[in-house]
């Protein structure tokens, strides 16, 4: 209850404030030269409130919440947001509101809202942490507590890298495939399984290490097969002969040599392709041989078996000259200096008209001329 105010000898008022309000009234009567009449001389009201602070309640953020505690715990690397203002109070019934919160020291805390803040820890942290609020009643008052948080261990994947290794042929190896894989955890780590290899065999040696028994390959000599092409006689060929070879171990092969035709030339143009000239006028078959390598010293040769096709070649016809006396015929053997390459027969097709006399032909080869 509010204490009662008392009077001095002055008649002041004297008060002590709570949340309470106080009147005091003084009067004094004192003779008027015209009138004896009594009046106040003053009056005071006095009212006086006085707000406490709110009151916080440190807290622990927990998953599980009561009435009596509210605790949470937040796994690593997993937000979490706490009402950190259902446990404060005010004793004025004021509405209350996060003002500023600091930093955690393993994570970052942010004001989600008025009475919520969110809190994330730092990646891969775990443990304790905590962090403070500032509450504020919207009238001046402020007060301050530590949200504690319990950040849970969660386990991380280890991280494996690759591993290479090299050996000889019929021999083996051990390889520690773990000491370059890592864990963010510090957990031990250890081989729990293995896959076989296409070429070989491996086993786990013991937590770290594998046996591989490895099978190097042998190189394998390419399969050349023979080629065949066709071309007019007096034109050249250009024949991909590594086109239908083949290599068992998929190695790129190409053209290492030639052996020339009988009847013509040959050149290796590019490490697939070669050239083919065949003689002038020439027709008829031919042939040459190429060697191909896969680059791992193995090789094989073939046959690229050649047909000329015959083109007609035309023949030479030469000038003929004769004489005769005045009106006589003479007939003439025109075809008898004239040749053909192909060895074909020869006729006289046709004969032009001389201009002083008339010419006729006369069988296969002969002309016979007769003057004006």
């Amino acid at each position: 209850m509010p204490r009662a105010p008392t009077r001095t000898p002055r008649s002041r008022s004297t008060w002590w404030p709570t949340t309470a309000t106080s009147t005091a009234t003084r009067s004094r009567s004192r003779a008027s030269p015209s009138r004896r009449t009594a009046r106040p001389r003053s009056s005071i009201r006095t009212t006086c409130s006085t707000r406490r602070r709110p009151t916080t309640t440190a807290r622990t953020a927990s998953a599980t919440r009561s009435r009596t505690r509210r605790a949470a715990s937040t796994d690593e690397d997993s937000p979490v947001t706490v009402d950190v203002v259902a446990n404060d109070s005010d004793v004025d019934g004021d509405a209350l509101a996060i003002a500023s919160i600091t930093q955690p020291a393993h994570g970052s805390a942010a004001i989600a809202d008025g009475h919520h803040v969110t809190y994330t820890p730092a990646a891969d942290y775990n443990g304790p942490d905590a962090f403070r609020y500032t509450i504020s009643d919207g009238n001046g008052g402020q007060a301050s507590a530590t949200v504690a948080i319990t950040v849970s261990p969660v386990n991380d994947a280890p991280v494996a890298v690759a591993d290479a290794a090299s050996l000889d042929e019929d021999t083996q190896v051990t390889i520690d495939v773990v000491a370059n894989d890592s864990d963010v955890d510090g957990d031990a780590l250890a081989i729990a399984s293995i896959t076989q290899p296409a070429h070989g065999t491996a086993a786990i040696a013991e937590r770290h290490h594998v046996v591989a028994l490895a099978i190097a390959p042998v190189n394998d000599a390419p399969v050349a097969a023979a080629d065949a092409a066709s071309t007019d006689e007096d034109t050249s060929i250009t024949v991909d002969v590594v086109a239908n070879d083949a290599d068992i171990d998929g190695d790129a092969l190409a053209i290492t040599s030639l052996t020339p035709p009988a009847h013509g030339a040959a050149f290796a143009v590019d490490g697939h392709r070669v050239l083919y000239v065949p003689a002038a006028n020439y027709h008829g078959p031919d042939a040459l041989s190429y060697t191909i390598s896969d680059g791992n010293g193995g090789q094989a040769t073939a046959q690229l078996v050649l047909d000329v096709v015959s083109v007609n070649d035309a023949p030479v016809a030469v000038a003929d000259a004769a004489s005769l006396d005045e009106d006589t015929s003479a007939t003439i053997d025109v075809v008898a200096n004239d040749s053909d390459v192909d060895g074909d027969t020869l006729a006289v097709a046709s004969v032009t008209q001389p201009a002083h006399g008339t010419a006729a032909i006369v069988g296969l080869h002969q002309v016979s001329y007769t003057p004006a």
